[in-house]
C-alpha cells in the first residue's frame, strides 16, 4: 500500500510540474523549472505533533514567500500542488486502512464439526484475507474456540491468526454463531504481537486437528453442548484435573507419566446446564501433541 501511496504522489508531481512549466514557458525567471520543483517540495513538507499533522511548508509560502507577481503564478501552482499531495498522503493510508478493516465474508464448508476439514477451510479464509506464500508459511493461531452439539451442529467457532505481511503483523479474528450463514473475518494491522514467537503455525495445527476428528476427543456422557479450547502456544503442561492423552499421528494414547510436560495441549469438555440461561463445564479431558518430556 505504502508502494501505492509513493506512485499517486509521484505521478502528481510529476504531471503537475510538467503542466506548470507548459504553461508558464513565457516566465524569463533563470532556473525557473527547478524552482517550481523546489516550491511543490515545500508544500509538501509537514510537521507531525501528537500525531497531528500540520501543512508547515505551504503555511511559510503563505506568509513569507507568496507574490501577486504575474511571474510567481507558476510558484504558487506548485506550492498548491505540494499541498494536494500533502492531503493525499493522509487520506489514502486512512481510506486503505479502513478498506483492509472491512468485515469480510466466507462461505463455510460445513456447519458439521465432524465433517469439517480445517486444511480446506484454512485456504478459504487465507484466499479472502488475499495471503500470498509467504504471509501463508507465517501465519500463527491462537484461541480457538468451538461449541457444538453432539452430534456435531456447530454453535460456536472462533480463532485469531497473526502472520507477517510487507515486514508488518497482521492480525485476524474469524469468527462463526450458529445464527449466521457465513463466517465473518476482521483483519487489521498491528506494531508487534508478542506472543508470536510461542504459538503454533495454523498448517501444523488444522493438519493434527484433520488427522483426527473431534468426535474422538468428545466427552461420552450427555450434556447441553460440547467445547473445545486450544490456546495455541507452546507451554508446560500441569493440569491434573482431567484425563490426559497424547496424540500421535493419528493415535490417542492415554497419559499417566510425570507432569509437566512440555508441548501444544487440546481440551474438551460438557457444558452442563446449572439454570434456565447458565452453564458450567465438566469432564474434562486433555490432548497434548509434539510432546517433549522433561
Amino acid at each position: 500500500m505504502n508502494g501505492m501511496l509513493n506512485w499517486i504522489t509521484t505521478f502528481l508531481f510529476i504531471v503537475g510540474v510538467i503542466l506548470i512549466i507548459v504553461k508558464m514557458m513565457d516566465d524569463e525567471e533563470p532556473y525557473h523549472a527547478l524552482k517550481i520543483i523546489g516550491y511543490y517540495l515545500i508544500g509538501t513538507f509537514r510537521f507531525t505533533f501528537n500525531r497531528i499533522h500540520i501543512p508547515l511548508g505551504f503555511i511559510i509560502f503563505l506568509l513569507f514567500l507568496r507574490s501577486p507577481e504575474k511571474k510567481q503564478r507558476g510558484k504558487r501552482y506548485a506550492a498548491g500542488l505540494g499541498l494536494l499531495a500533502f492531503v493525499v498522503a493522509l487520506v489514502i493510508p486512512a481510506i486503505t486502512e479502513s478498506y483492509y478493516k472491512r468485515t469480510r465474508y466466507v462461505e463455510p464448508i460445513t456447519t458439521n464439526i465432524y465433517e469439517l476439514n480445517f486444511q480446506n477451510h484454512w485456504k478459504k479464509v487465507a484466499e479472502t484475507l488475499e495471503l500470498d506464500e509467504y504471509s501463508m508459511k507465517t501465519t500463527r493461531a491462537e484461541g480457538l474456540k468451538i461449541d457444538y452439539e453432539k452430534d456435531g451442529k456447530l454453535k460456536r467457532l472462533r480463532y485469531e491468526v497473526t502472520w507477517r505481511e510487507e515486514g508488518q503483523f497482521r492480525h485476524a479474528t474469524v469468527y462463526f454463531h450458529e445464527g449466521q450463514k457465513k463466517l465473518t473475518v476482521r483483519a487489521t494491522k498491528v506494531d508487534q504481537w508478542l506472543q508470536y514467537d510461542r504459538l503454533i503455525s495454523i498448517e501444523r495445527l488444522f493438519e493434527k486437528l484433520d488427522q483426527i476428528n473431534i468426535k474422538d476427543l468428545t466427552p461420552q456422557g450427555e450434556f447441553s453442548y460440547y467445547g473445545f479450547i486450544f490456546s495455541g502456544e507452546w507451554t508446560n503442561f500441569a493440569i491434573k484435573d482431567g484425563e490426559t492423552f497424547i496424540i500421535e499421528d493419528n493415535k490417542i494414547i492415554p497419559y499417566a507419566g510425570e507432569l509437566p510436560i512440555e508441548g501444544y495441549w487440546m481440551n474438551t469438555f460438557g457444558m452442563k446446564q446449572t439454570g434456565e440461561r447458565s452453564n458450567v463445564s465438566t469432564d474434562g479431558h486433555y490432548y497434548l501433541f509434539d510432546v517433549q518430556s522433561k
